[in-house]
């Protein structure tokens, strides 16, 4: 004989359910200060990391961002993204090491379609936009999200 359960165990059902889903999406990024995102890192971010060099920090906060990406060209080989300081191309993220996280405002990741858009060719492991405290971000140096 089958039981049909009771109204009250199954709105506490649900609502452990709810909790637990809730739970488990508030979670995930929510640590993050205001304004930064998988693709974006804030000098709220930063501010604890004043020891570490630019390098270090991506590697620590969106270690996704240096993996090296297959080049959609025949005949070459995975590239590195392409590093970008206060809107001048600098070269690949070794240049990051060259920068304090306390000399940072911020720092943004570019898609490789996004970046050879905006700057042309050879951005296949797409682009590391760095802005300075010096300078803030422009529409040329940084894209919109």
């Amino acid at each position: 004989m089958l039981r049909v359960p009771s109204a009250r165990r199954m709105v506490l059902t649900a609502c452990v359910l709810a909790l637990g889903v809730t739970g488990c999406a508030s979670a995930s990024g929510s640590s993050r200060p205001p304004g930064a995102t998988s693709n974006r890192i804030v000098q709220a971010e930063l501010l604890p990391l004043t020891q570490l060099d630019a390098y270090e920090a991506i590697q620590l906060l969106r270690a996704r961002w240096r993996r090296q990406r297959a080049s959609q060209s025949p005949g070459r080989g995975a590239n590195p993204p392409v590093v970008y300081v206060d809107g001048t191309r600098r070269g690949g993220p070794e240049e990051l090491r060259v920068l304090r996280a306390d000399q940072i405002a911020e720092m943004r990741f570019m898609s490789a379609l996004d970046a050879t858009t905006r700057y042309g060719l050879n951005h296949d492991g797409g682009a590391i936009l760095v802005s300075t405290l010096g300078r803030r971000p422009t529409s040329e140096s940084a894209p919109a999200d």
